[in-house]
């Protein structure tokens, strides 16, 4: 089996919580109706479901960190410079422009997104630059 991306594995994990989330509301409506065994068994399964679920959102996470982990390395350094270079300017128009990028780099981190973070990566070492 070819490996999942993150956003097949994140909507495998939504379709499994949906399932799961069906199963339960099942179990719930028809709980008269159900015998002891029977609401045991769709409990099991909602459970089962849920786990899936848990699994395929850990699978995600996985895939996103493993895409990420020469851009980590890489914020690393540019979190260094942001901070020599907001440090050391005297113009404050600079400054601002440095920090603003740095903000919008932690709100691309945020979004998990790679080609995001990417590209905020690559305006706050053009903002450090002065570009």
């Amino acid at each position: 089996m070819p490996q999942l991306t993150q956003d097949q594995a994140r909507a495998l994990a939504e379709g499994f919580l949906a399932v799961s989330k069906a199963v339960g509301d099942f179990r719930l409506a028809n709980f008269s109706l159900l015998t002891p065994d029977q609401q045991a068994a769709l409990r099991d399964l909602q459970q089962q479901l849920s786990n899936q679920s848990l699994h395929f959102t850990a699978v995600a996470i996985q895939i996103t960190l493993d895409d990420l982990q020469g851009t980590l390395e890489r914020i690393g350094q540019v979190t260094a410079q942001v901070n020599q270079a907001v440090t050391n300017l005297n113009d404050i128009r600079r400054v601002i422009t440095v920090a603003t990028s740095f903000v919008g780099l932690g709100a691309a981190i945020a979004s998990g997104n790679p080609g995001t973070i990417a590209t905020a990566v690559q305006g706050t070492i053009q903002a450090v630059a002065g570009d």
